[in-house]
């Protein structure tokens, strides 16, 4: 048979040891941190420091828009290429009548 626990023992975290009061000390400490970097820009100078690691990371990251945009003339839309066939079938029965008129 089920048995159902009461809620008076039920945890918020239930997996980790992290208790309610750590949990709010983090999160002030990250408002902290986060006015901190404001005011005196602090994620500006660690970008410049560490653009060895995040240039090819940017670089992998971006590779499949440049592909996608490089190739994008190469291949054309079935639309379009609907529409060029009906425009292109236009101009050789434009084109074409007076030669037949010709060989009869």
């Amino acid at each position: 048979m089920v048995t159902r626990k009461s809620t008076r023992n039920l945890k918020l975290f239930v997996d980790t040891n992290v208790s309610i009061p750590l949990f709010v000390i983090l999160v002030i400490f990250c408002f902290i941190l986060m006015g901190i970097d404001s005011r005196y820009n602090l994620t500006k100078k660690i970008r410049k420091d560490f653009i060895i690691f995040t240039t090819p990371v940017y670089s992998i990251v971006n590779f499949p828009s440049k592909l996608y945009n490089k190739n994008l003339n190469n291949f054309a839309f079935k639309k379009i290429l609907i529409e060029e066939n009906v425009r292109l079938k236009k101009n050789y029965m434009l084109q074409s009548w007076p030669i037949k008129l010709l060989l009869l």
